[in-house]
């Protein structure tokens, strides 16, 4: 499975690297600078969304996940390492 780097931390560490007289950090710099970014969006966890409630059961509140039960509402119960396309990061969890 391939791993995504953030390329400043990448050029961070290469700048580390010349303070300490590496004369080739400029070159590998420019190669760092030249990789395409992934298209990658980062996933919110249930665990560190704004709907999820840590309940005995664990459950989510957010309207676009509700389920029904023979027209009855009902929340779902979720696993805190689960996400879907409406997780969205609770205000503690910004950095």
């Amino acid at each position: 499975m391939a791993e995504y780097i953030k390329r400043d931390d990448a050029i961070h560490i290469l700048v580390e690297c010349d303070l300490m007289g590496d004369v080739d950090v400029c070159r590998a710099m420019q190669k760092v600078r030249e990789i395409p970014a992934a298209d990658v969006v980062e996933v919110v966890r249930c665990k560190d969304c704004k709907h999820y409630s840590p309940t005995y059961y664990s459950i989510c509140t957010n309207n676009n996940v509700e389920i029904s039960f023979y027209g009855e509402s009902a929340v779902l119960v979720v696993d805190p390492d689960f996400y879907c396309a409406y997780g969205e990061r609770s205000d503690d969890d910004e950095a």
